[in-house]
């Protein structure tokens, strides 16, 4: 990803575009009262657009609290957002 950041004294805001790679896997098992049953599988993956951006409050040079929201373009989906919030520590 690409990281481009505005420094505002103790807060940094800053933007990142790149792409994300993705794999999911997922198993269904249908198992009614009486017989056997049967299970359904699927597998998907791919390389997709992804962009975000977020806030940091550097405490100490060392030091920092960030926030962060991010969205990628994954294929087939209505939505895919992701929010964190964290501490980084620079050495």
């Amino acid at each position: 990803m690409g990281v481009l950041s505005l420094p505002m004294g103790p807060l940094r805001l800053y933007g990142k575009a790149g792409v994300v790679y993705w794999d999911a896997r997922a198993t269904a098992r249908i198992q009614p009262p009486f017989g056997s049953g049967f299970s359904v599988d699927d597998d998907d993956n791919g390389t997709d657009l992804a962009f975000g951006g977020g806030l940091e409050f550097r405490i100490s040079p060392a030091l920092s609290l960030r926030g962060e929201l991010e969205w990628f373009d994954i294929e087939d989906t209505e939505e895919v957002w992701f929010a964190s919030a964290g501490i980084a520590y620079r050495f």
